[in-house]
């Protein structure tokens, strides 16, 4: 929904009346000009014929009231919960927490006021830190991660920290090249001595981080930044880190719509407008348990082609090598990243589907702990499980979307020659 219609509605009489009629039209006009479903446009036929239809309509096309101190409360309120500003307010802007959608989405509080004053509704809208859960899936499992206490890493690795770290190549050993391409998770919580071994021992020299800036905004690292500087002017010639974010709040909806929950997508939709954060989170939620895992691979292959083809091409470039990528447990967007590396280099379906798999015995050291913190967002364990029918239905969908990754990669501009690159760098009879 528009919100600045919203705002024009609710401000013209404060009246839930004259906001629903806003709504209204503007879902009548997305449905006229976009390309949705059959279904919803037989939705859109049904409204037309309702008996409420006229009265709408005649409603939302009334010219605004005279200014009132009840219009410039609704238009105060609002305005602060967008982040925006406004010249006509009943009160000094300082008087109340700042409400942003962006920190409402990401489950942060408000910032503090130095007055404790707020308007009842105001206060009442305001999701609380330890309340409301995060409706960002991937921001969720973030959290969780952070505040998972990790021992140690694993007998097999030598890091502190650092869990699900491995060779890209260890599911064929002698066929690929190993010590090129590596992947893992929890690089946030890394001690100097994981960045240490990640330098000496290994010898990275470029990394991947496929987190988005909020999340990595909500799990600060200062060492990764000494150690792997996020300056793009510095790849091929000396350590750098390469952000490819493959995920953004907004792709919370996208699942939805792509899973064609229409009716929850509405609900939820208006309950976020009309600032009901609560009821839209429970819906938003409840939804995303239900999608899983394979709704959000779906999103990463539809929605972030760009930062995929990005970090593709710095793998296509051997001055970058070594080179290691991860996101936050190093499991789904890692894992979806290392499957299509894989089936680039040659590996066969079989081998990458067991290799994804590995996620979930790297990861047991802190599952259960990140399990019950999931819990507290009323995120199901799903979101922590690395099933290989994930990846199997995720190359079904490749199938039946693409034809082929082939066609896939055509798609997202990563040309055959950059293909080929790759393949050479990492296969024995043809690497460098």
């Amino acid at each position: 929904l528009e919100h600045e219609k919203y705002r024009d509605g609710a401000g013209s009489y404060g009246r839930k009346e004259r906001a629903k009629a806003k709504i209204y039209t503007t879902i009548m006009q997305a449905a006229e000009s976009s390309h949705f479903s059959p279904r919803l446009l037989r939705a859109q036929s049904n409204i037309k014929q309702s008996p409420q239809s006229d009265s709408l309509s005649s409603l939302a096309n009334q010219s605004p009231a005279p200014d009132s101190p009840r219009r410039r409360h609704f238009r105060n309120l609002l305005s602060r919960s967008y982040g925006t500003s406004d010249s006509e307010t009943d009160s000094p802007r300082q008087e109340s927490p700042r409400i942003r959608r962006r920190d409402i989405l990401l489950g942060r509080s408000p910032s503090s006021p130095s007055s404790p004053s707020t308007s009842p509704s105001l206060k009442s809208s305001t999701p609380q830190s330890n309340q409301t859960p995060p409706p960002d899936a991937l921001s969720g499992l973030s959290k969780a991660a952070s505040s998972a206490h990790v021992e140690n890493a694993t007998a097999a690795t030598p890091f502190d920290k650092i869990l699900n770290f491995r060779d890209i190549s260890d599911g064929c050993p002698e066929r690929f090249n190993s010590g090129k391409i590596y992947r893992c998770g929890l690089v946030h919580m890394a001690t100097e001595q994981d960045f240490k071994v990640l330098t000496e021992t290994y010898g990275i020299k470029t990394t991947i981080d496929l987190r988005s800036s909020d999340e990595i905004r909500q799990s600060p690292c200062p060492m990764y930044e000494q150690y792997f500087p996020t300056d793009r002017s510095r790849l091929g010639r000396s350590r750098c880190r390469i952000q490819c974010p493959l995920w953004r709040v907004t792709m919370n909806f996208k699942m939805l719509l792509d899973a064609k929950k229409y009716s929850t997508f509405g609900s939820m939709a208006f309950s976020f407008a009309t600032l009901q954060i609560d009821t839209g989170i429970k819906h938003l939620v409840s939804e995303m348990n239900e999608v899983k895992l394979l709704g959000m691979y779906k999103c990463f292959l539809r929605y972030f082609q760009p930062q995929i083809r990005e970090a593709l091409e710095v793998l296509s470039d051997p001055n970058n090598y070594p080179v290691m990528f991860h996101c936050s447990l190093g499991k789904d967007r890692t894992g979806t990243m290392a499957s299509l590396v894989s089936s680039i280099i040659g590996m066969d379906r079989a081998t990458i589907i067991q290799e994804y798999a590995k996620s979930e015995k790297n990861l047991a050291p802190v599952k259960d702990e990140i399990v019950k913190k999931l819990a507290q967002f009323h995120l199901e364990s799903w979101l922590a499980d690395s099933p290989p029918e994930a990846m199997e239905e995720l190359f079904k969908f490749i199938d039946e979307t693409w034809g082929d990754l082939d066609t896939f990669f055509r798609e997202i501009g990563f040309s055959t020659e950059s293909q080929a690159r790759l393949y050479n760098i990492m296969n024995k009879n043809n690497g460098q």
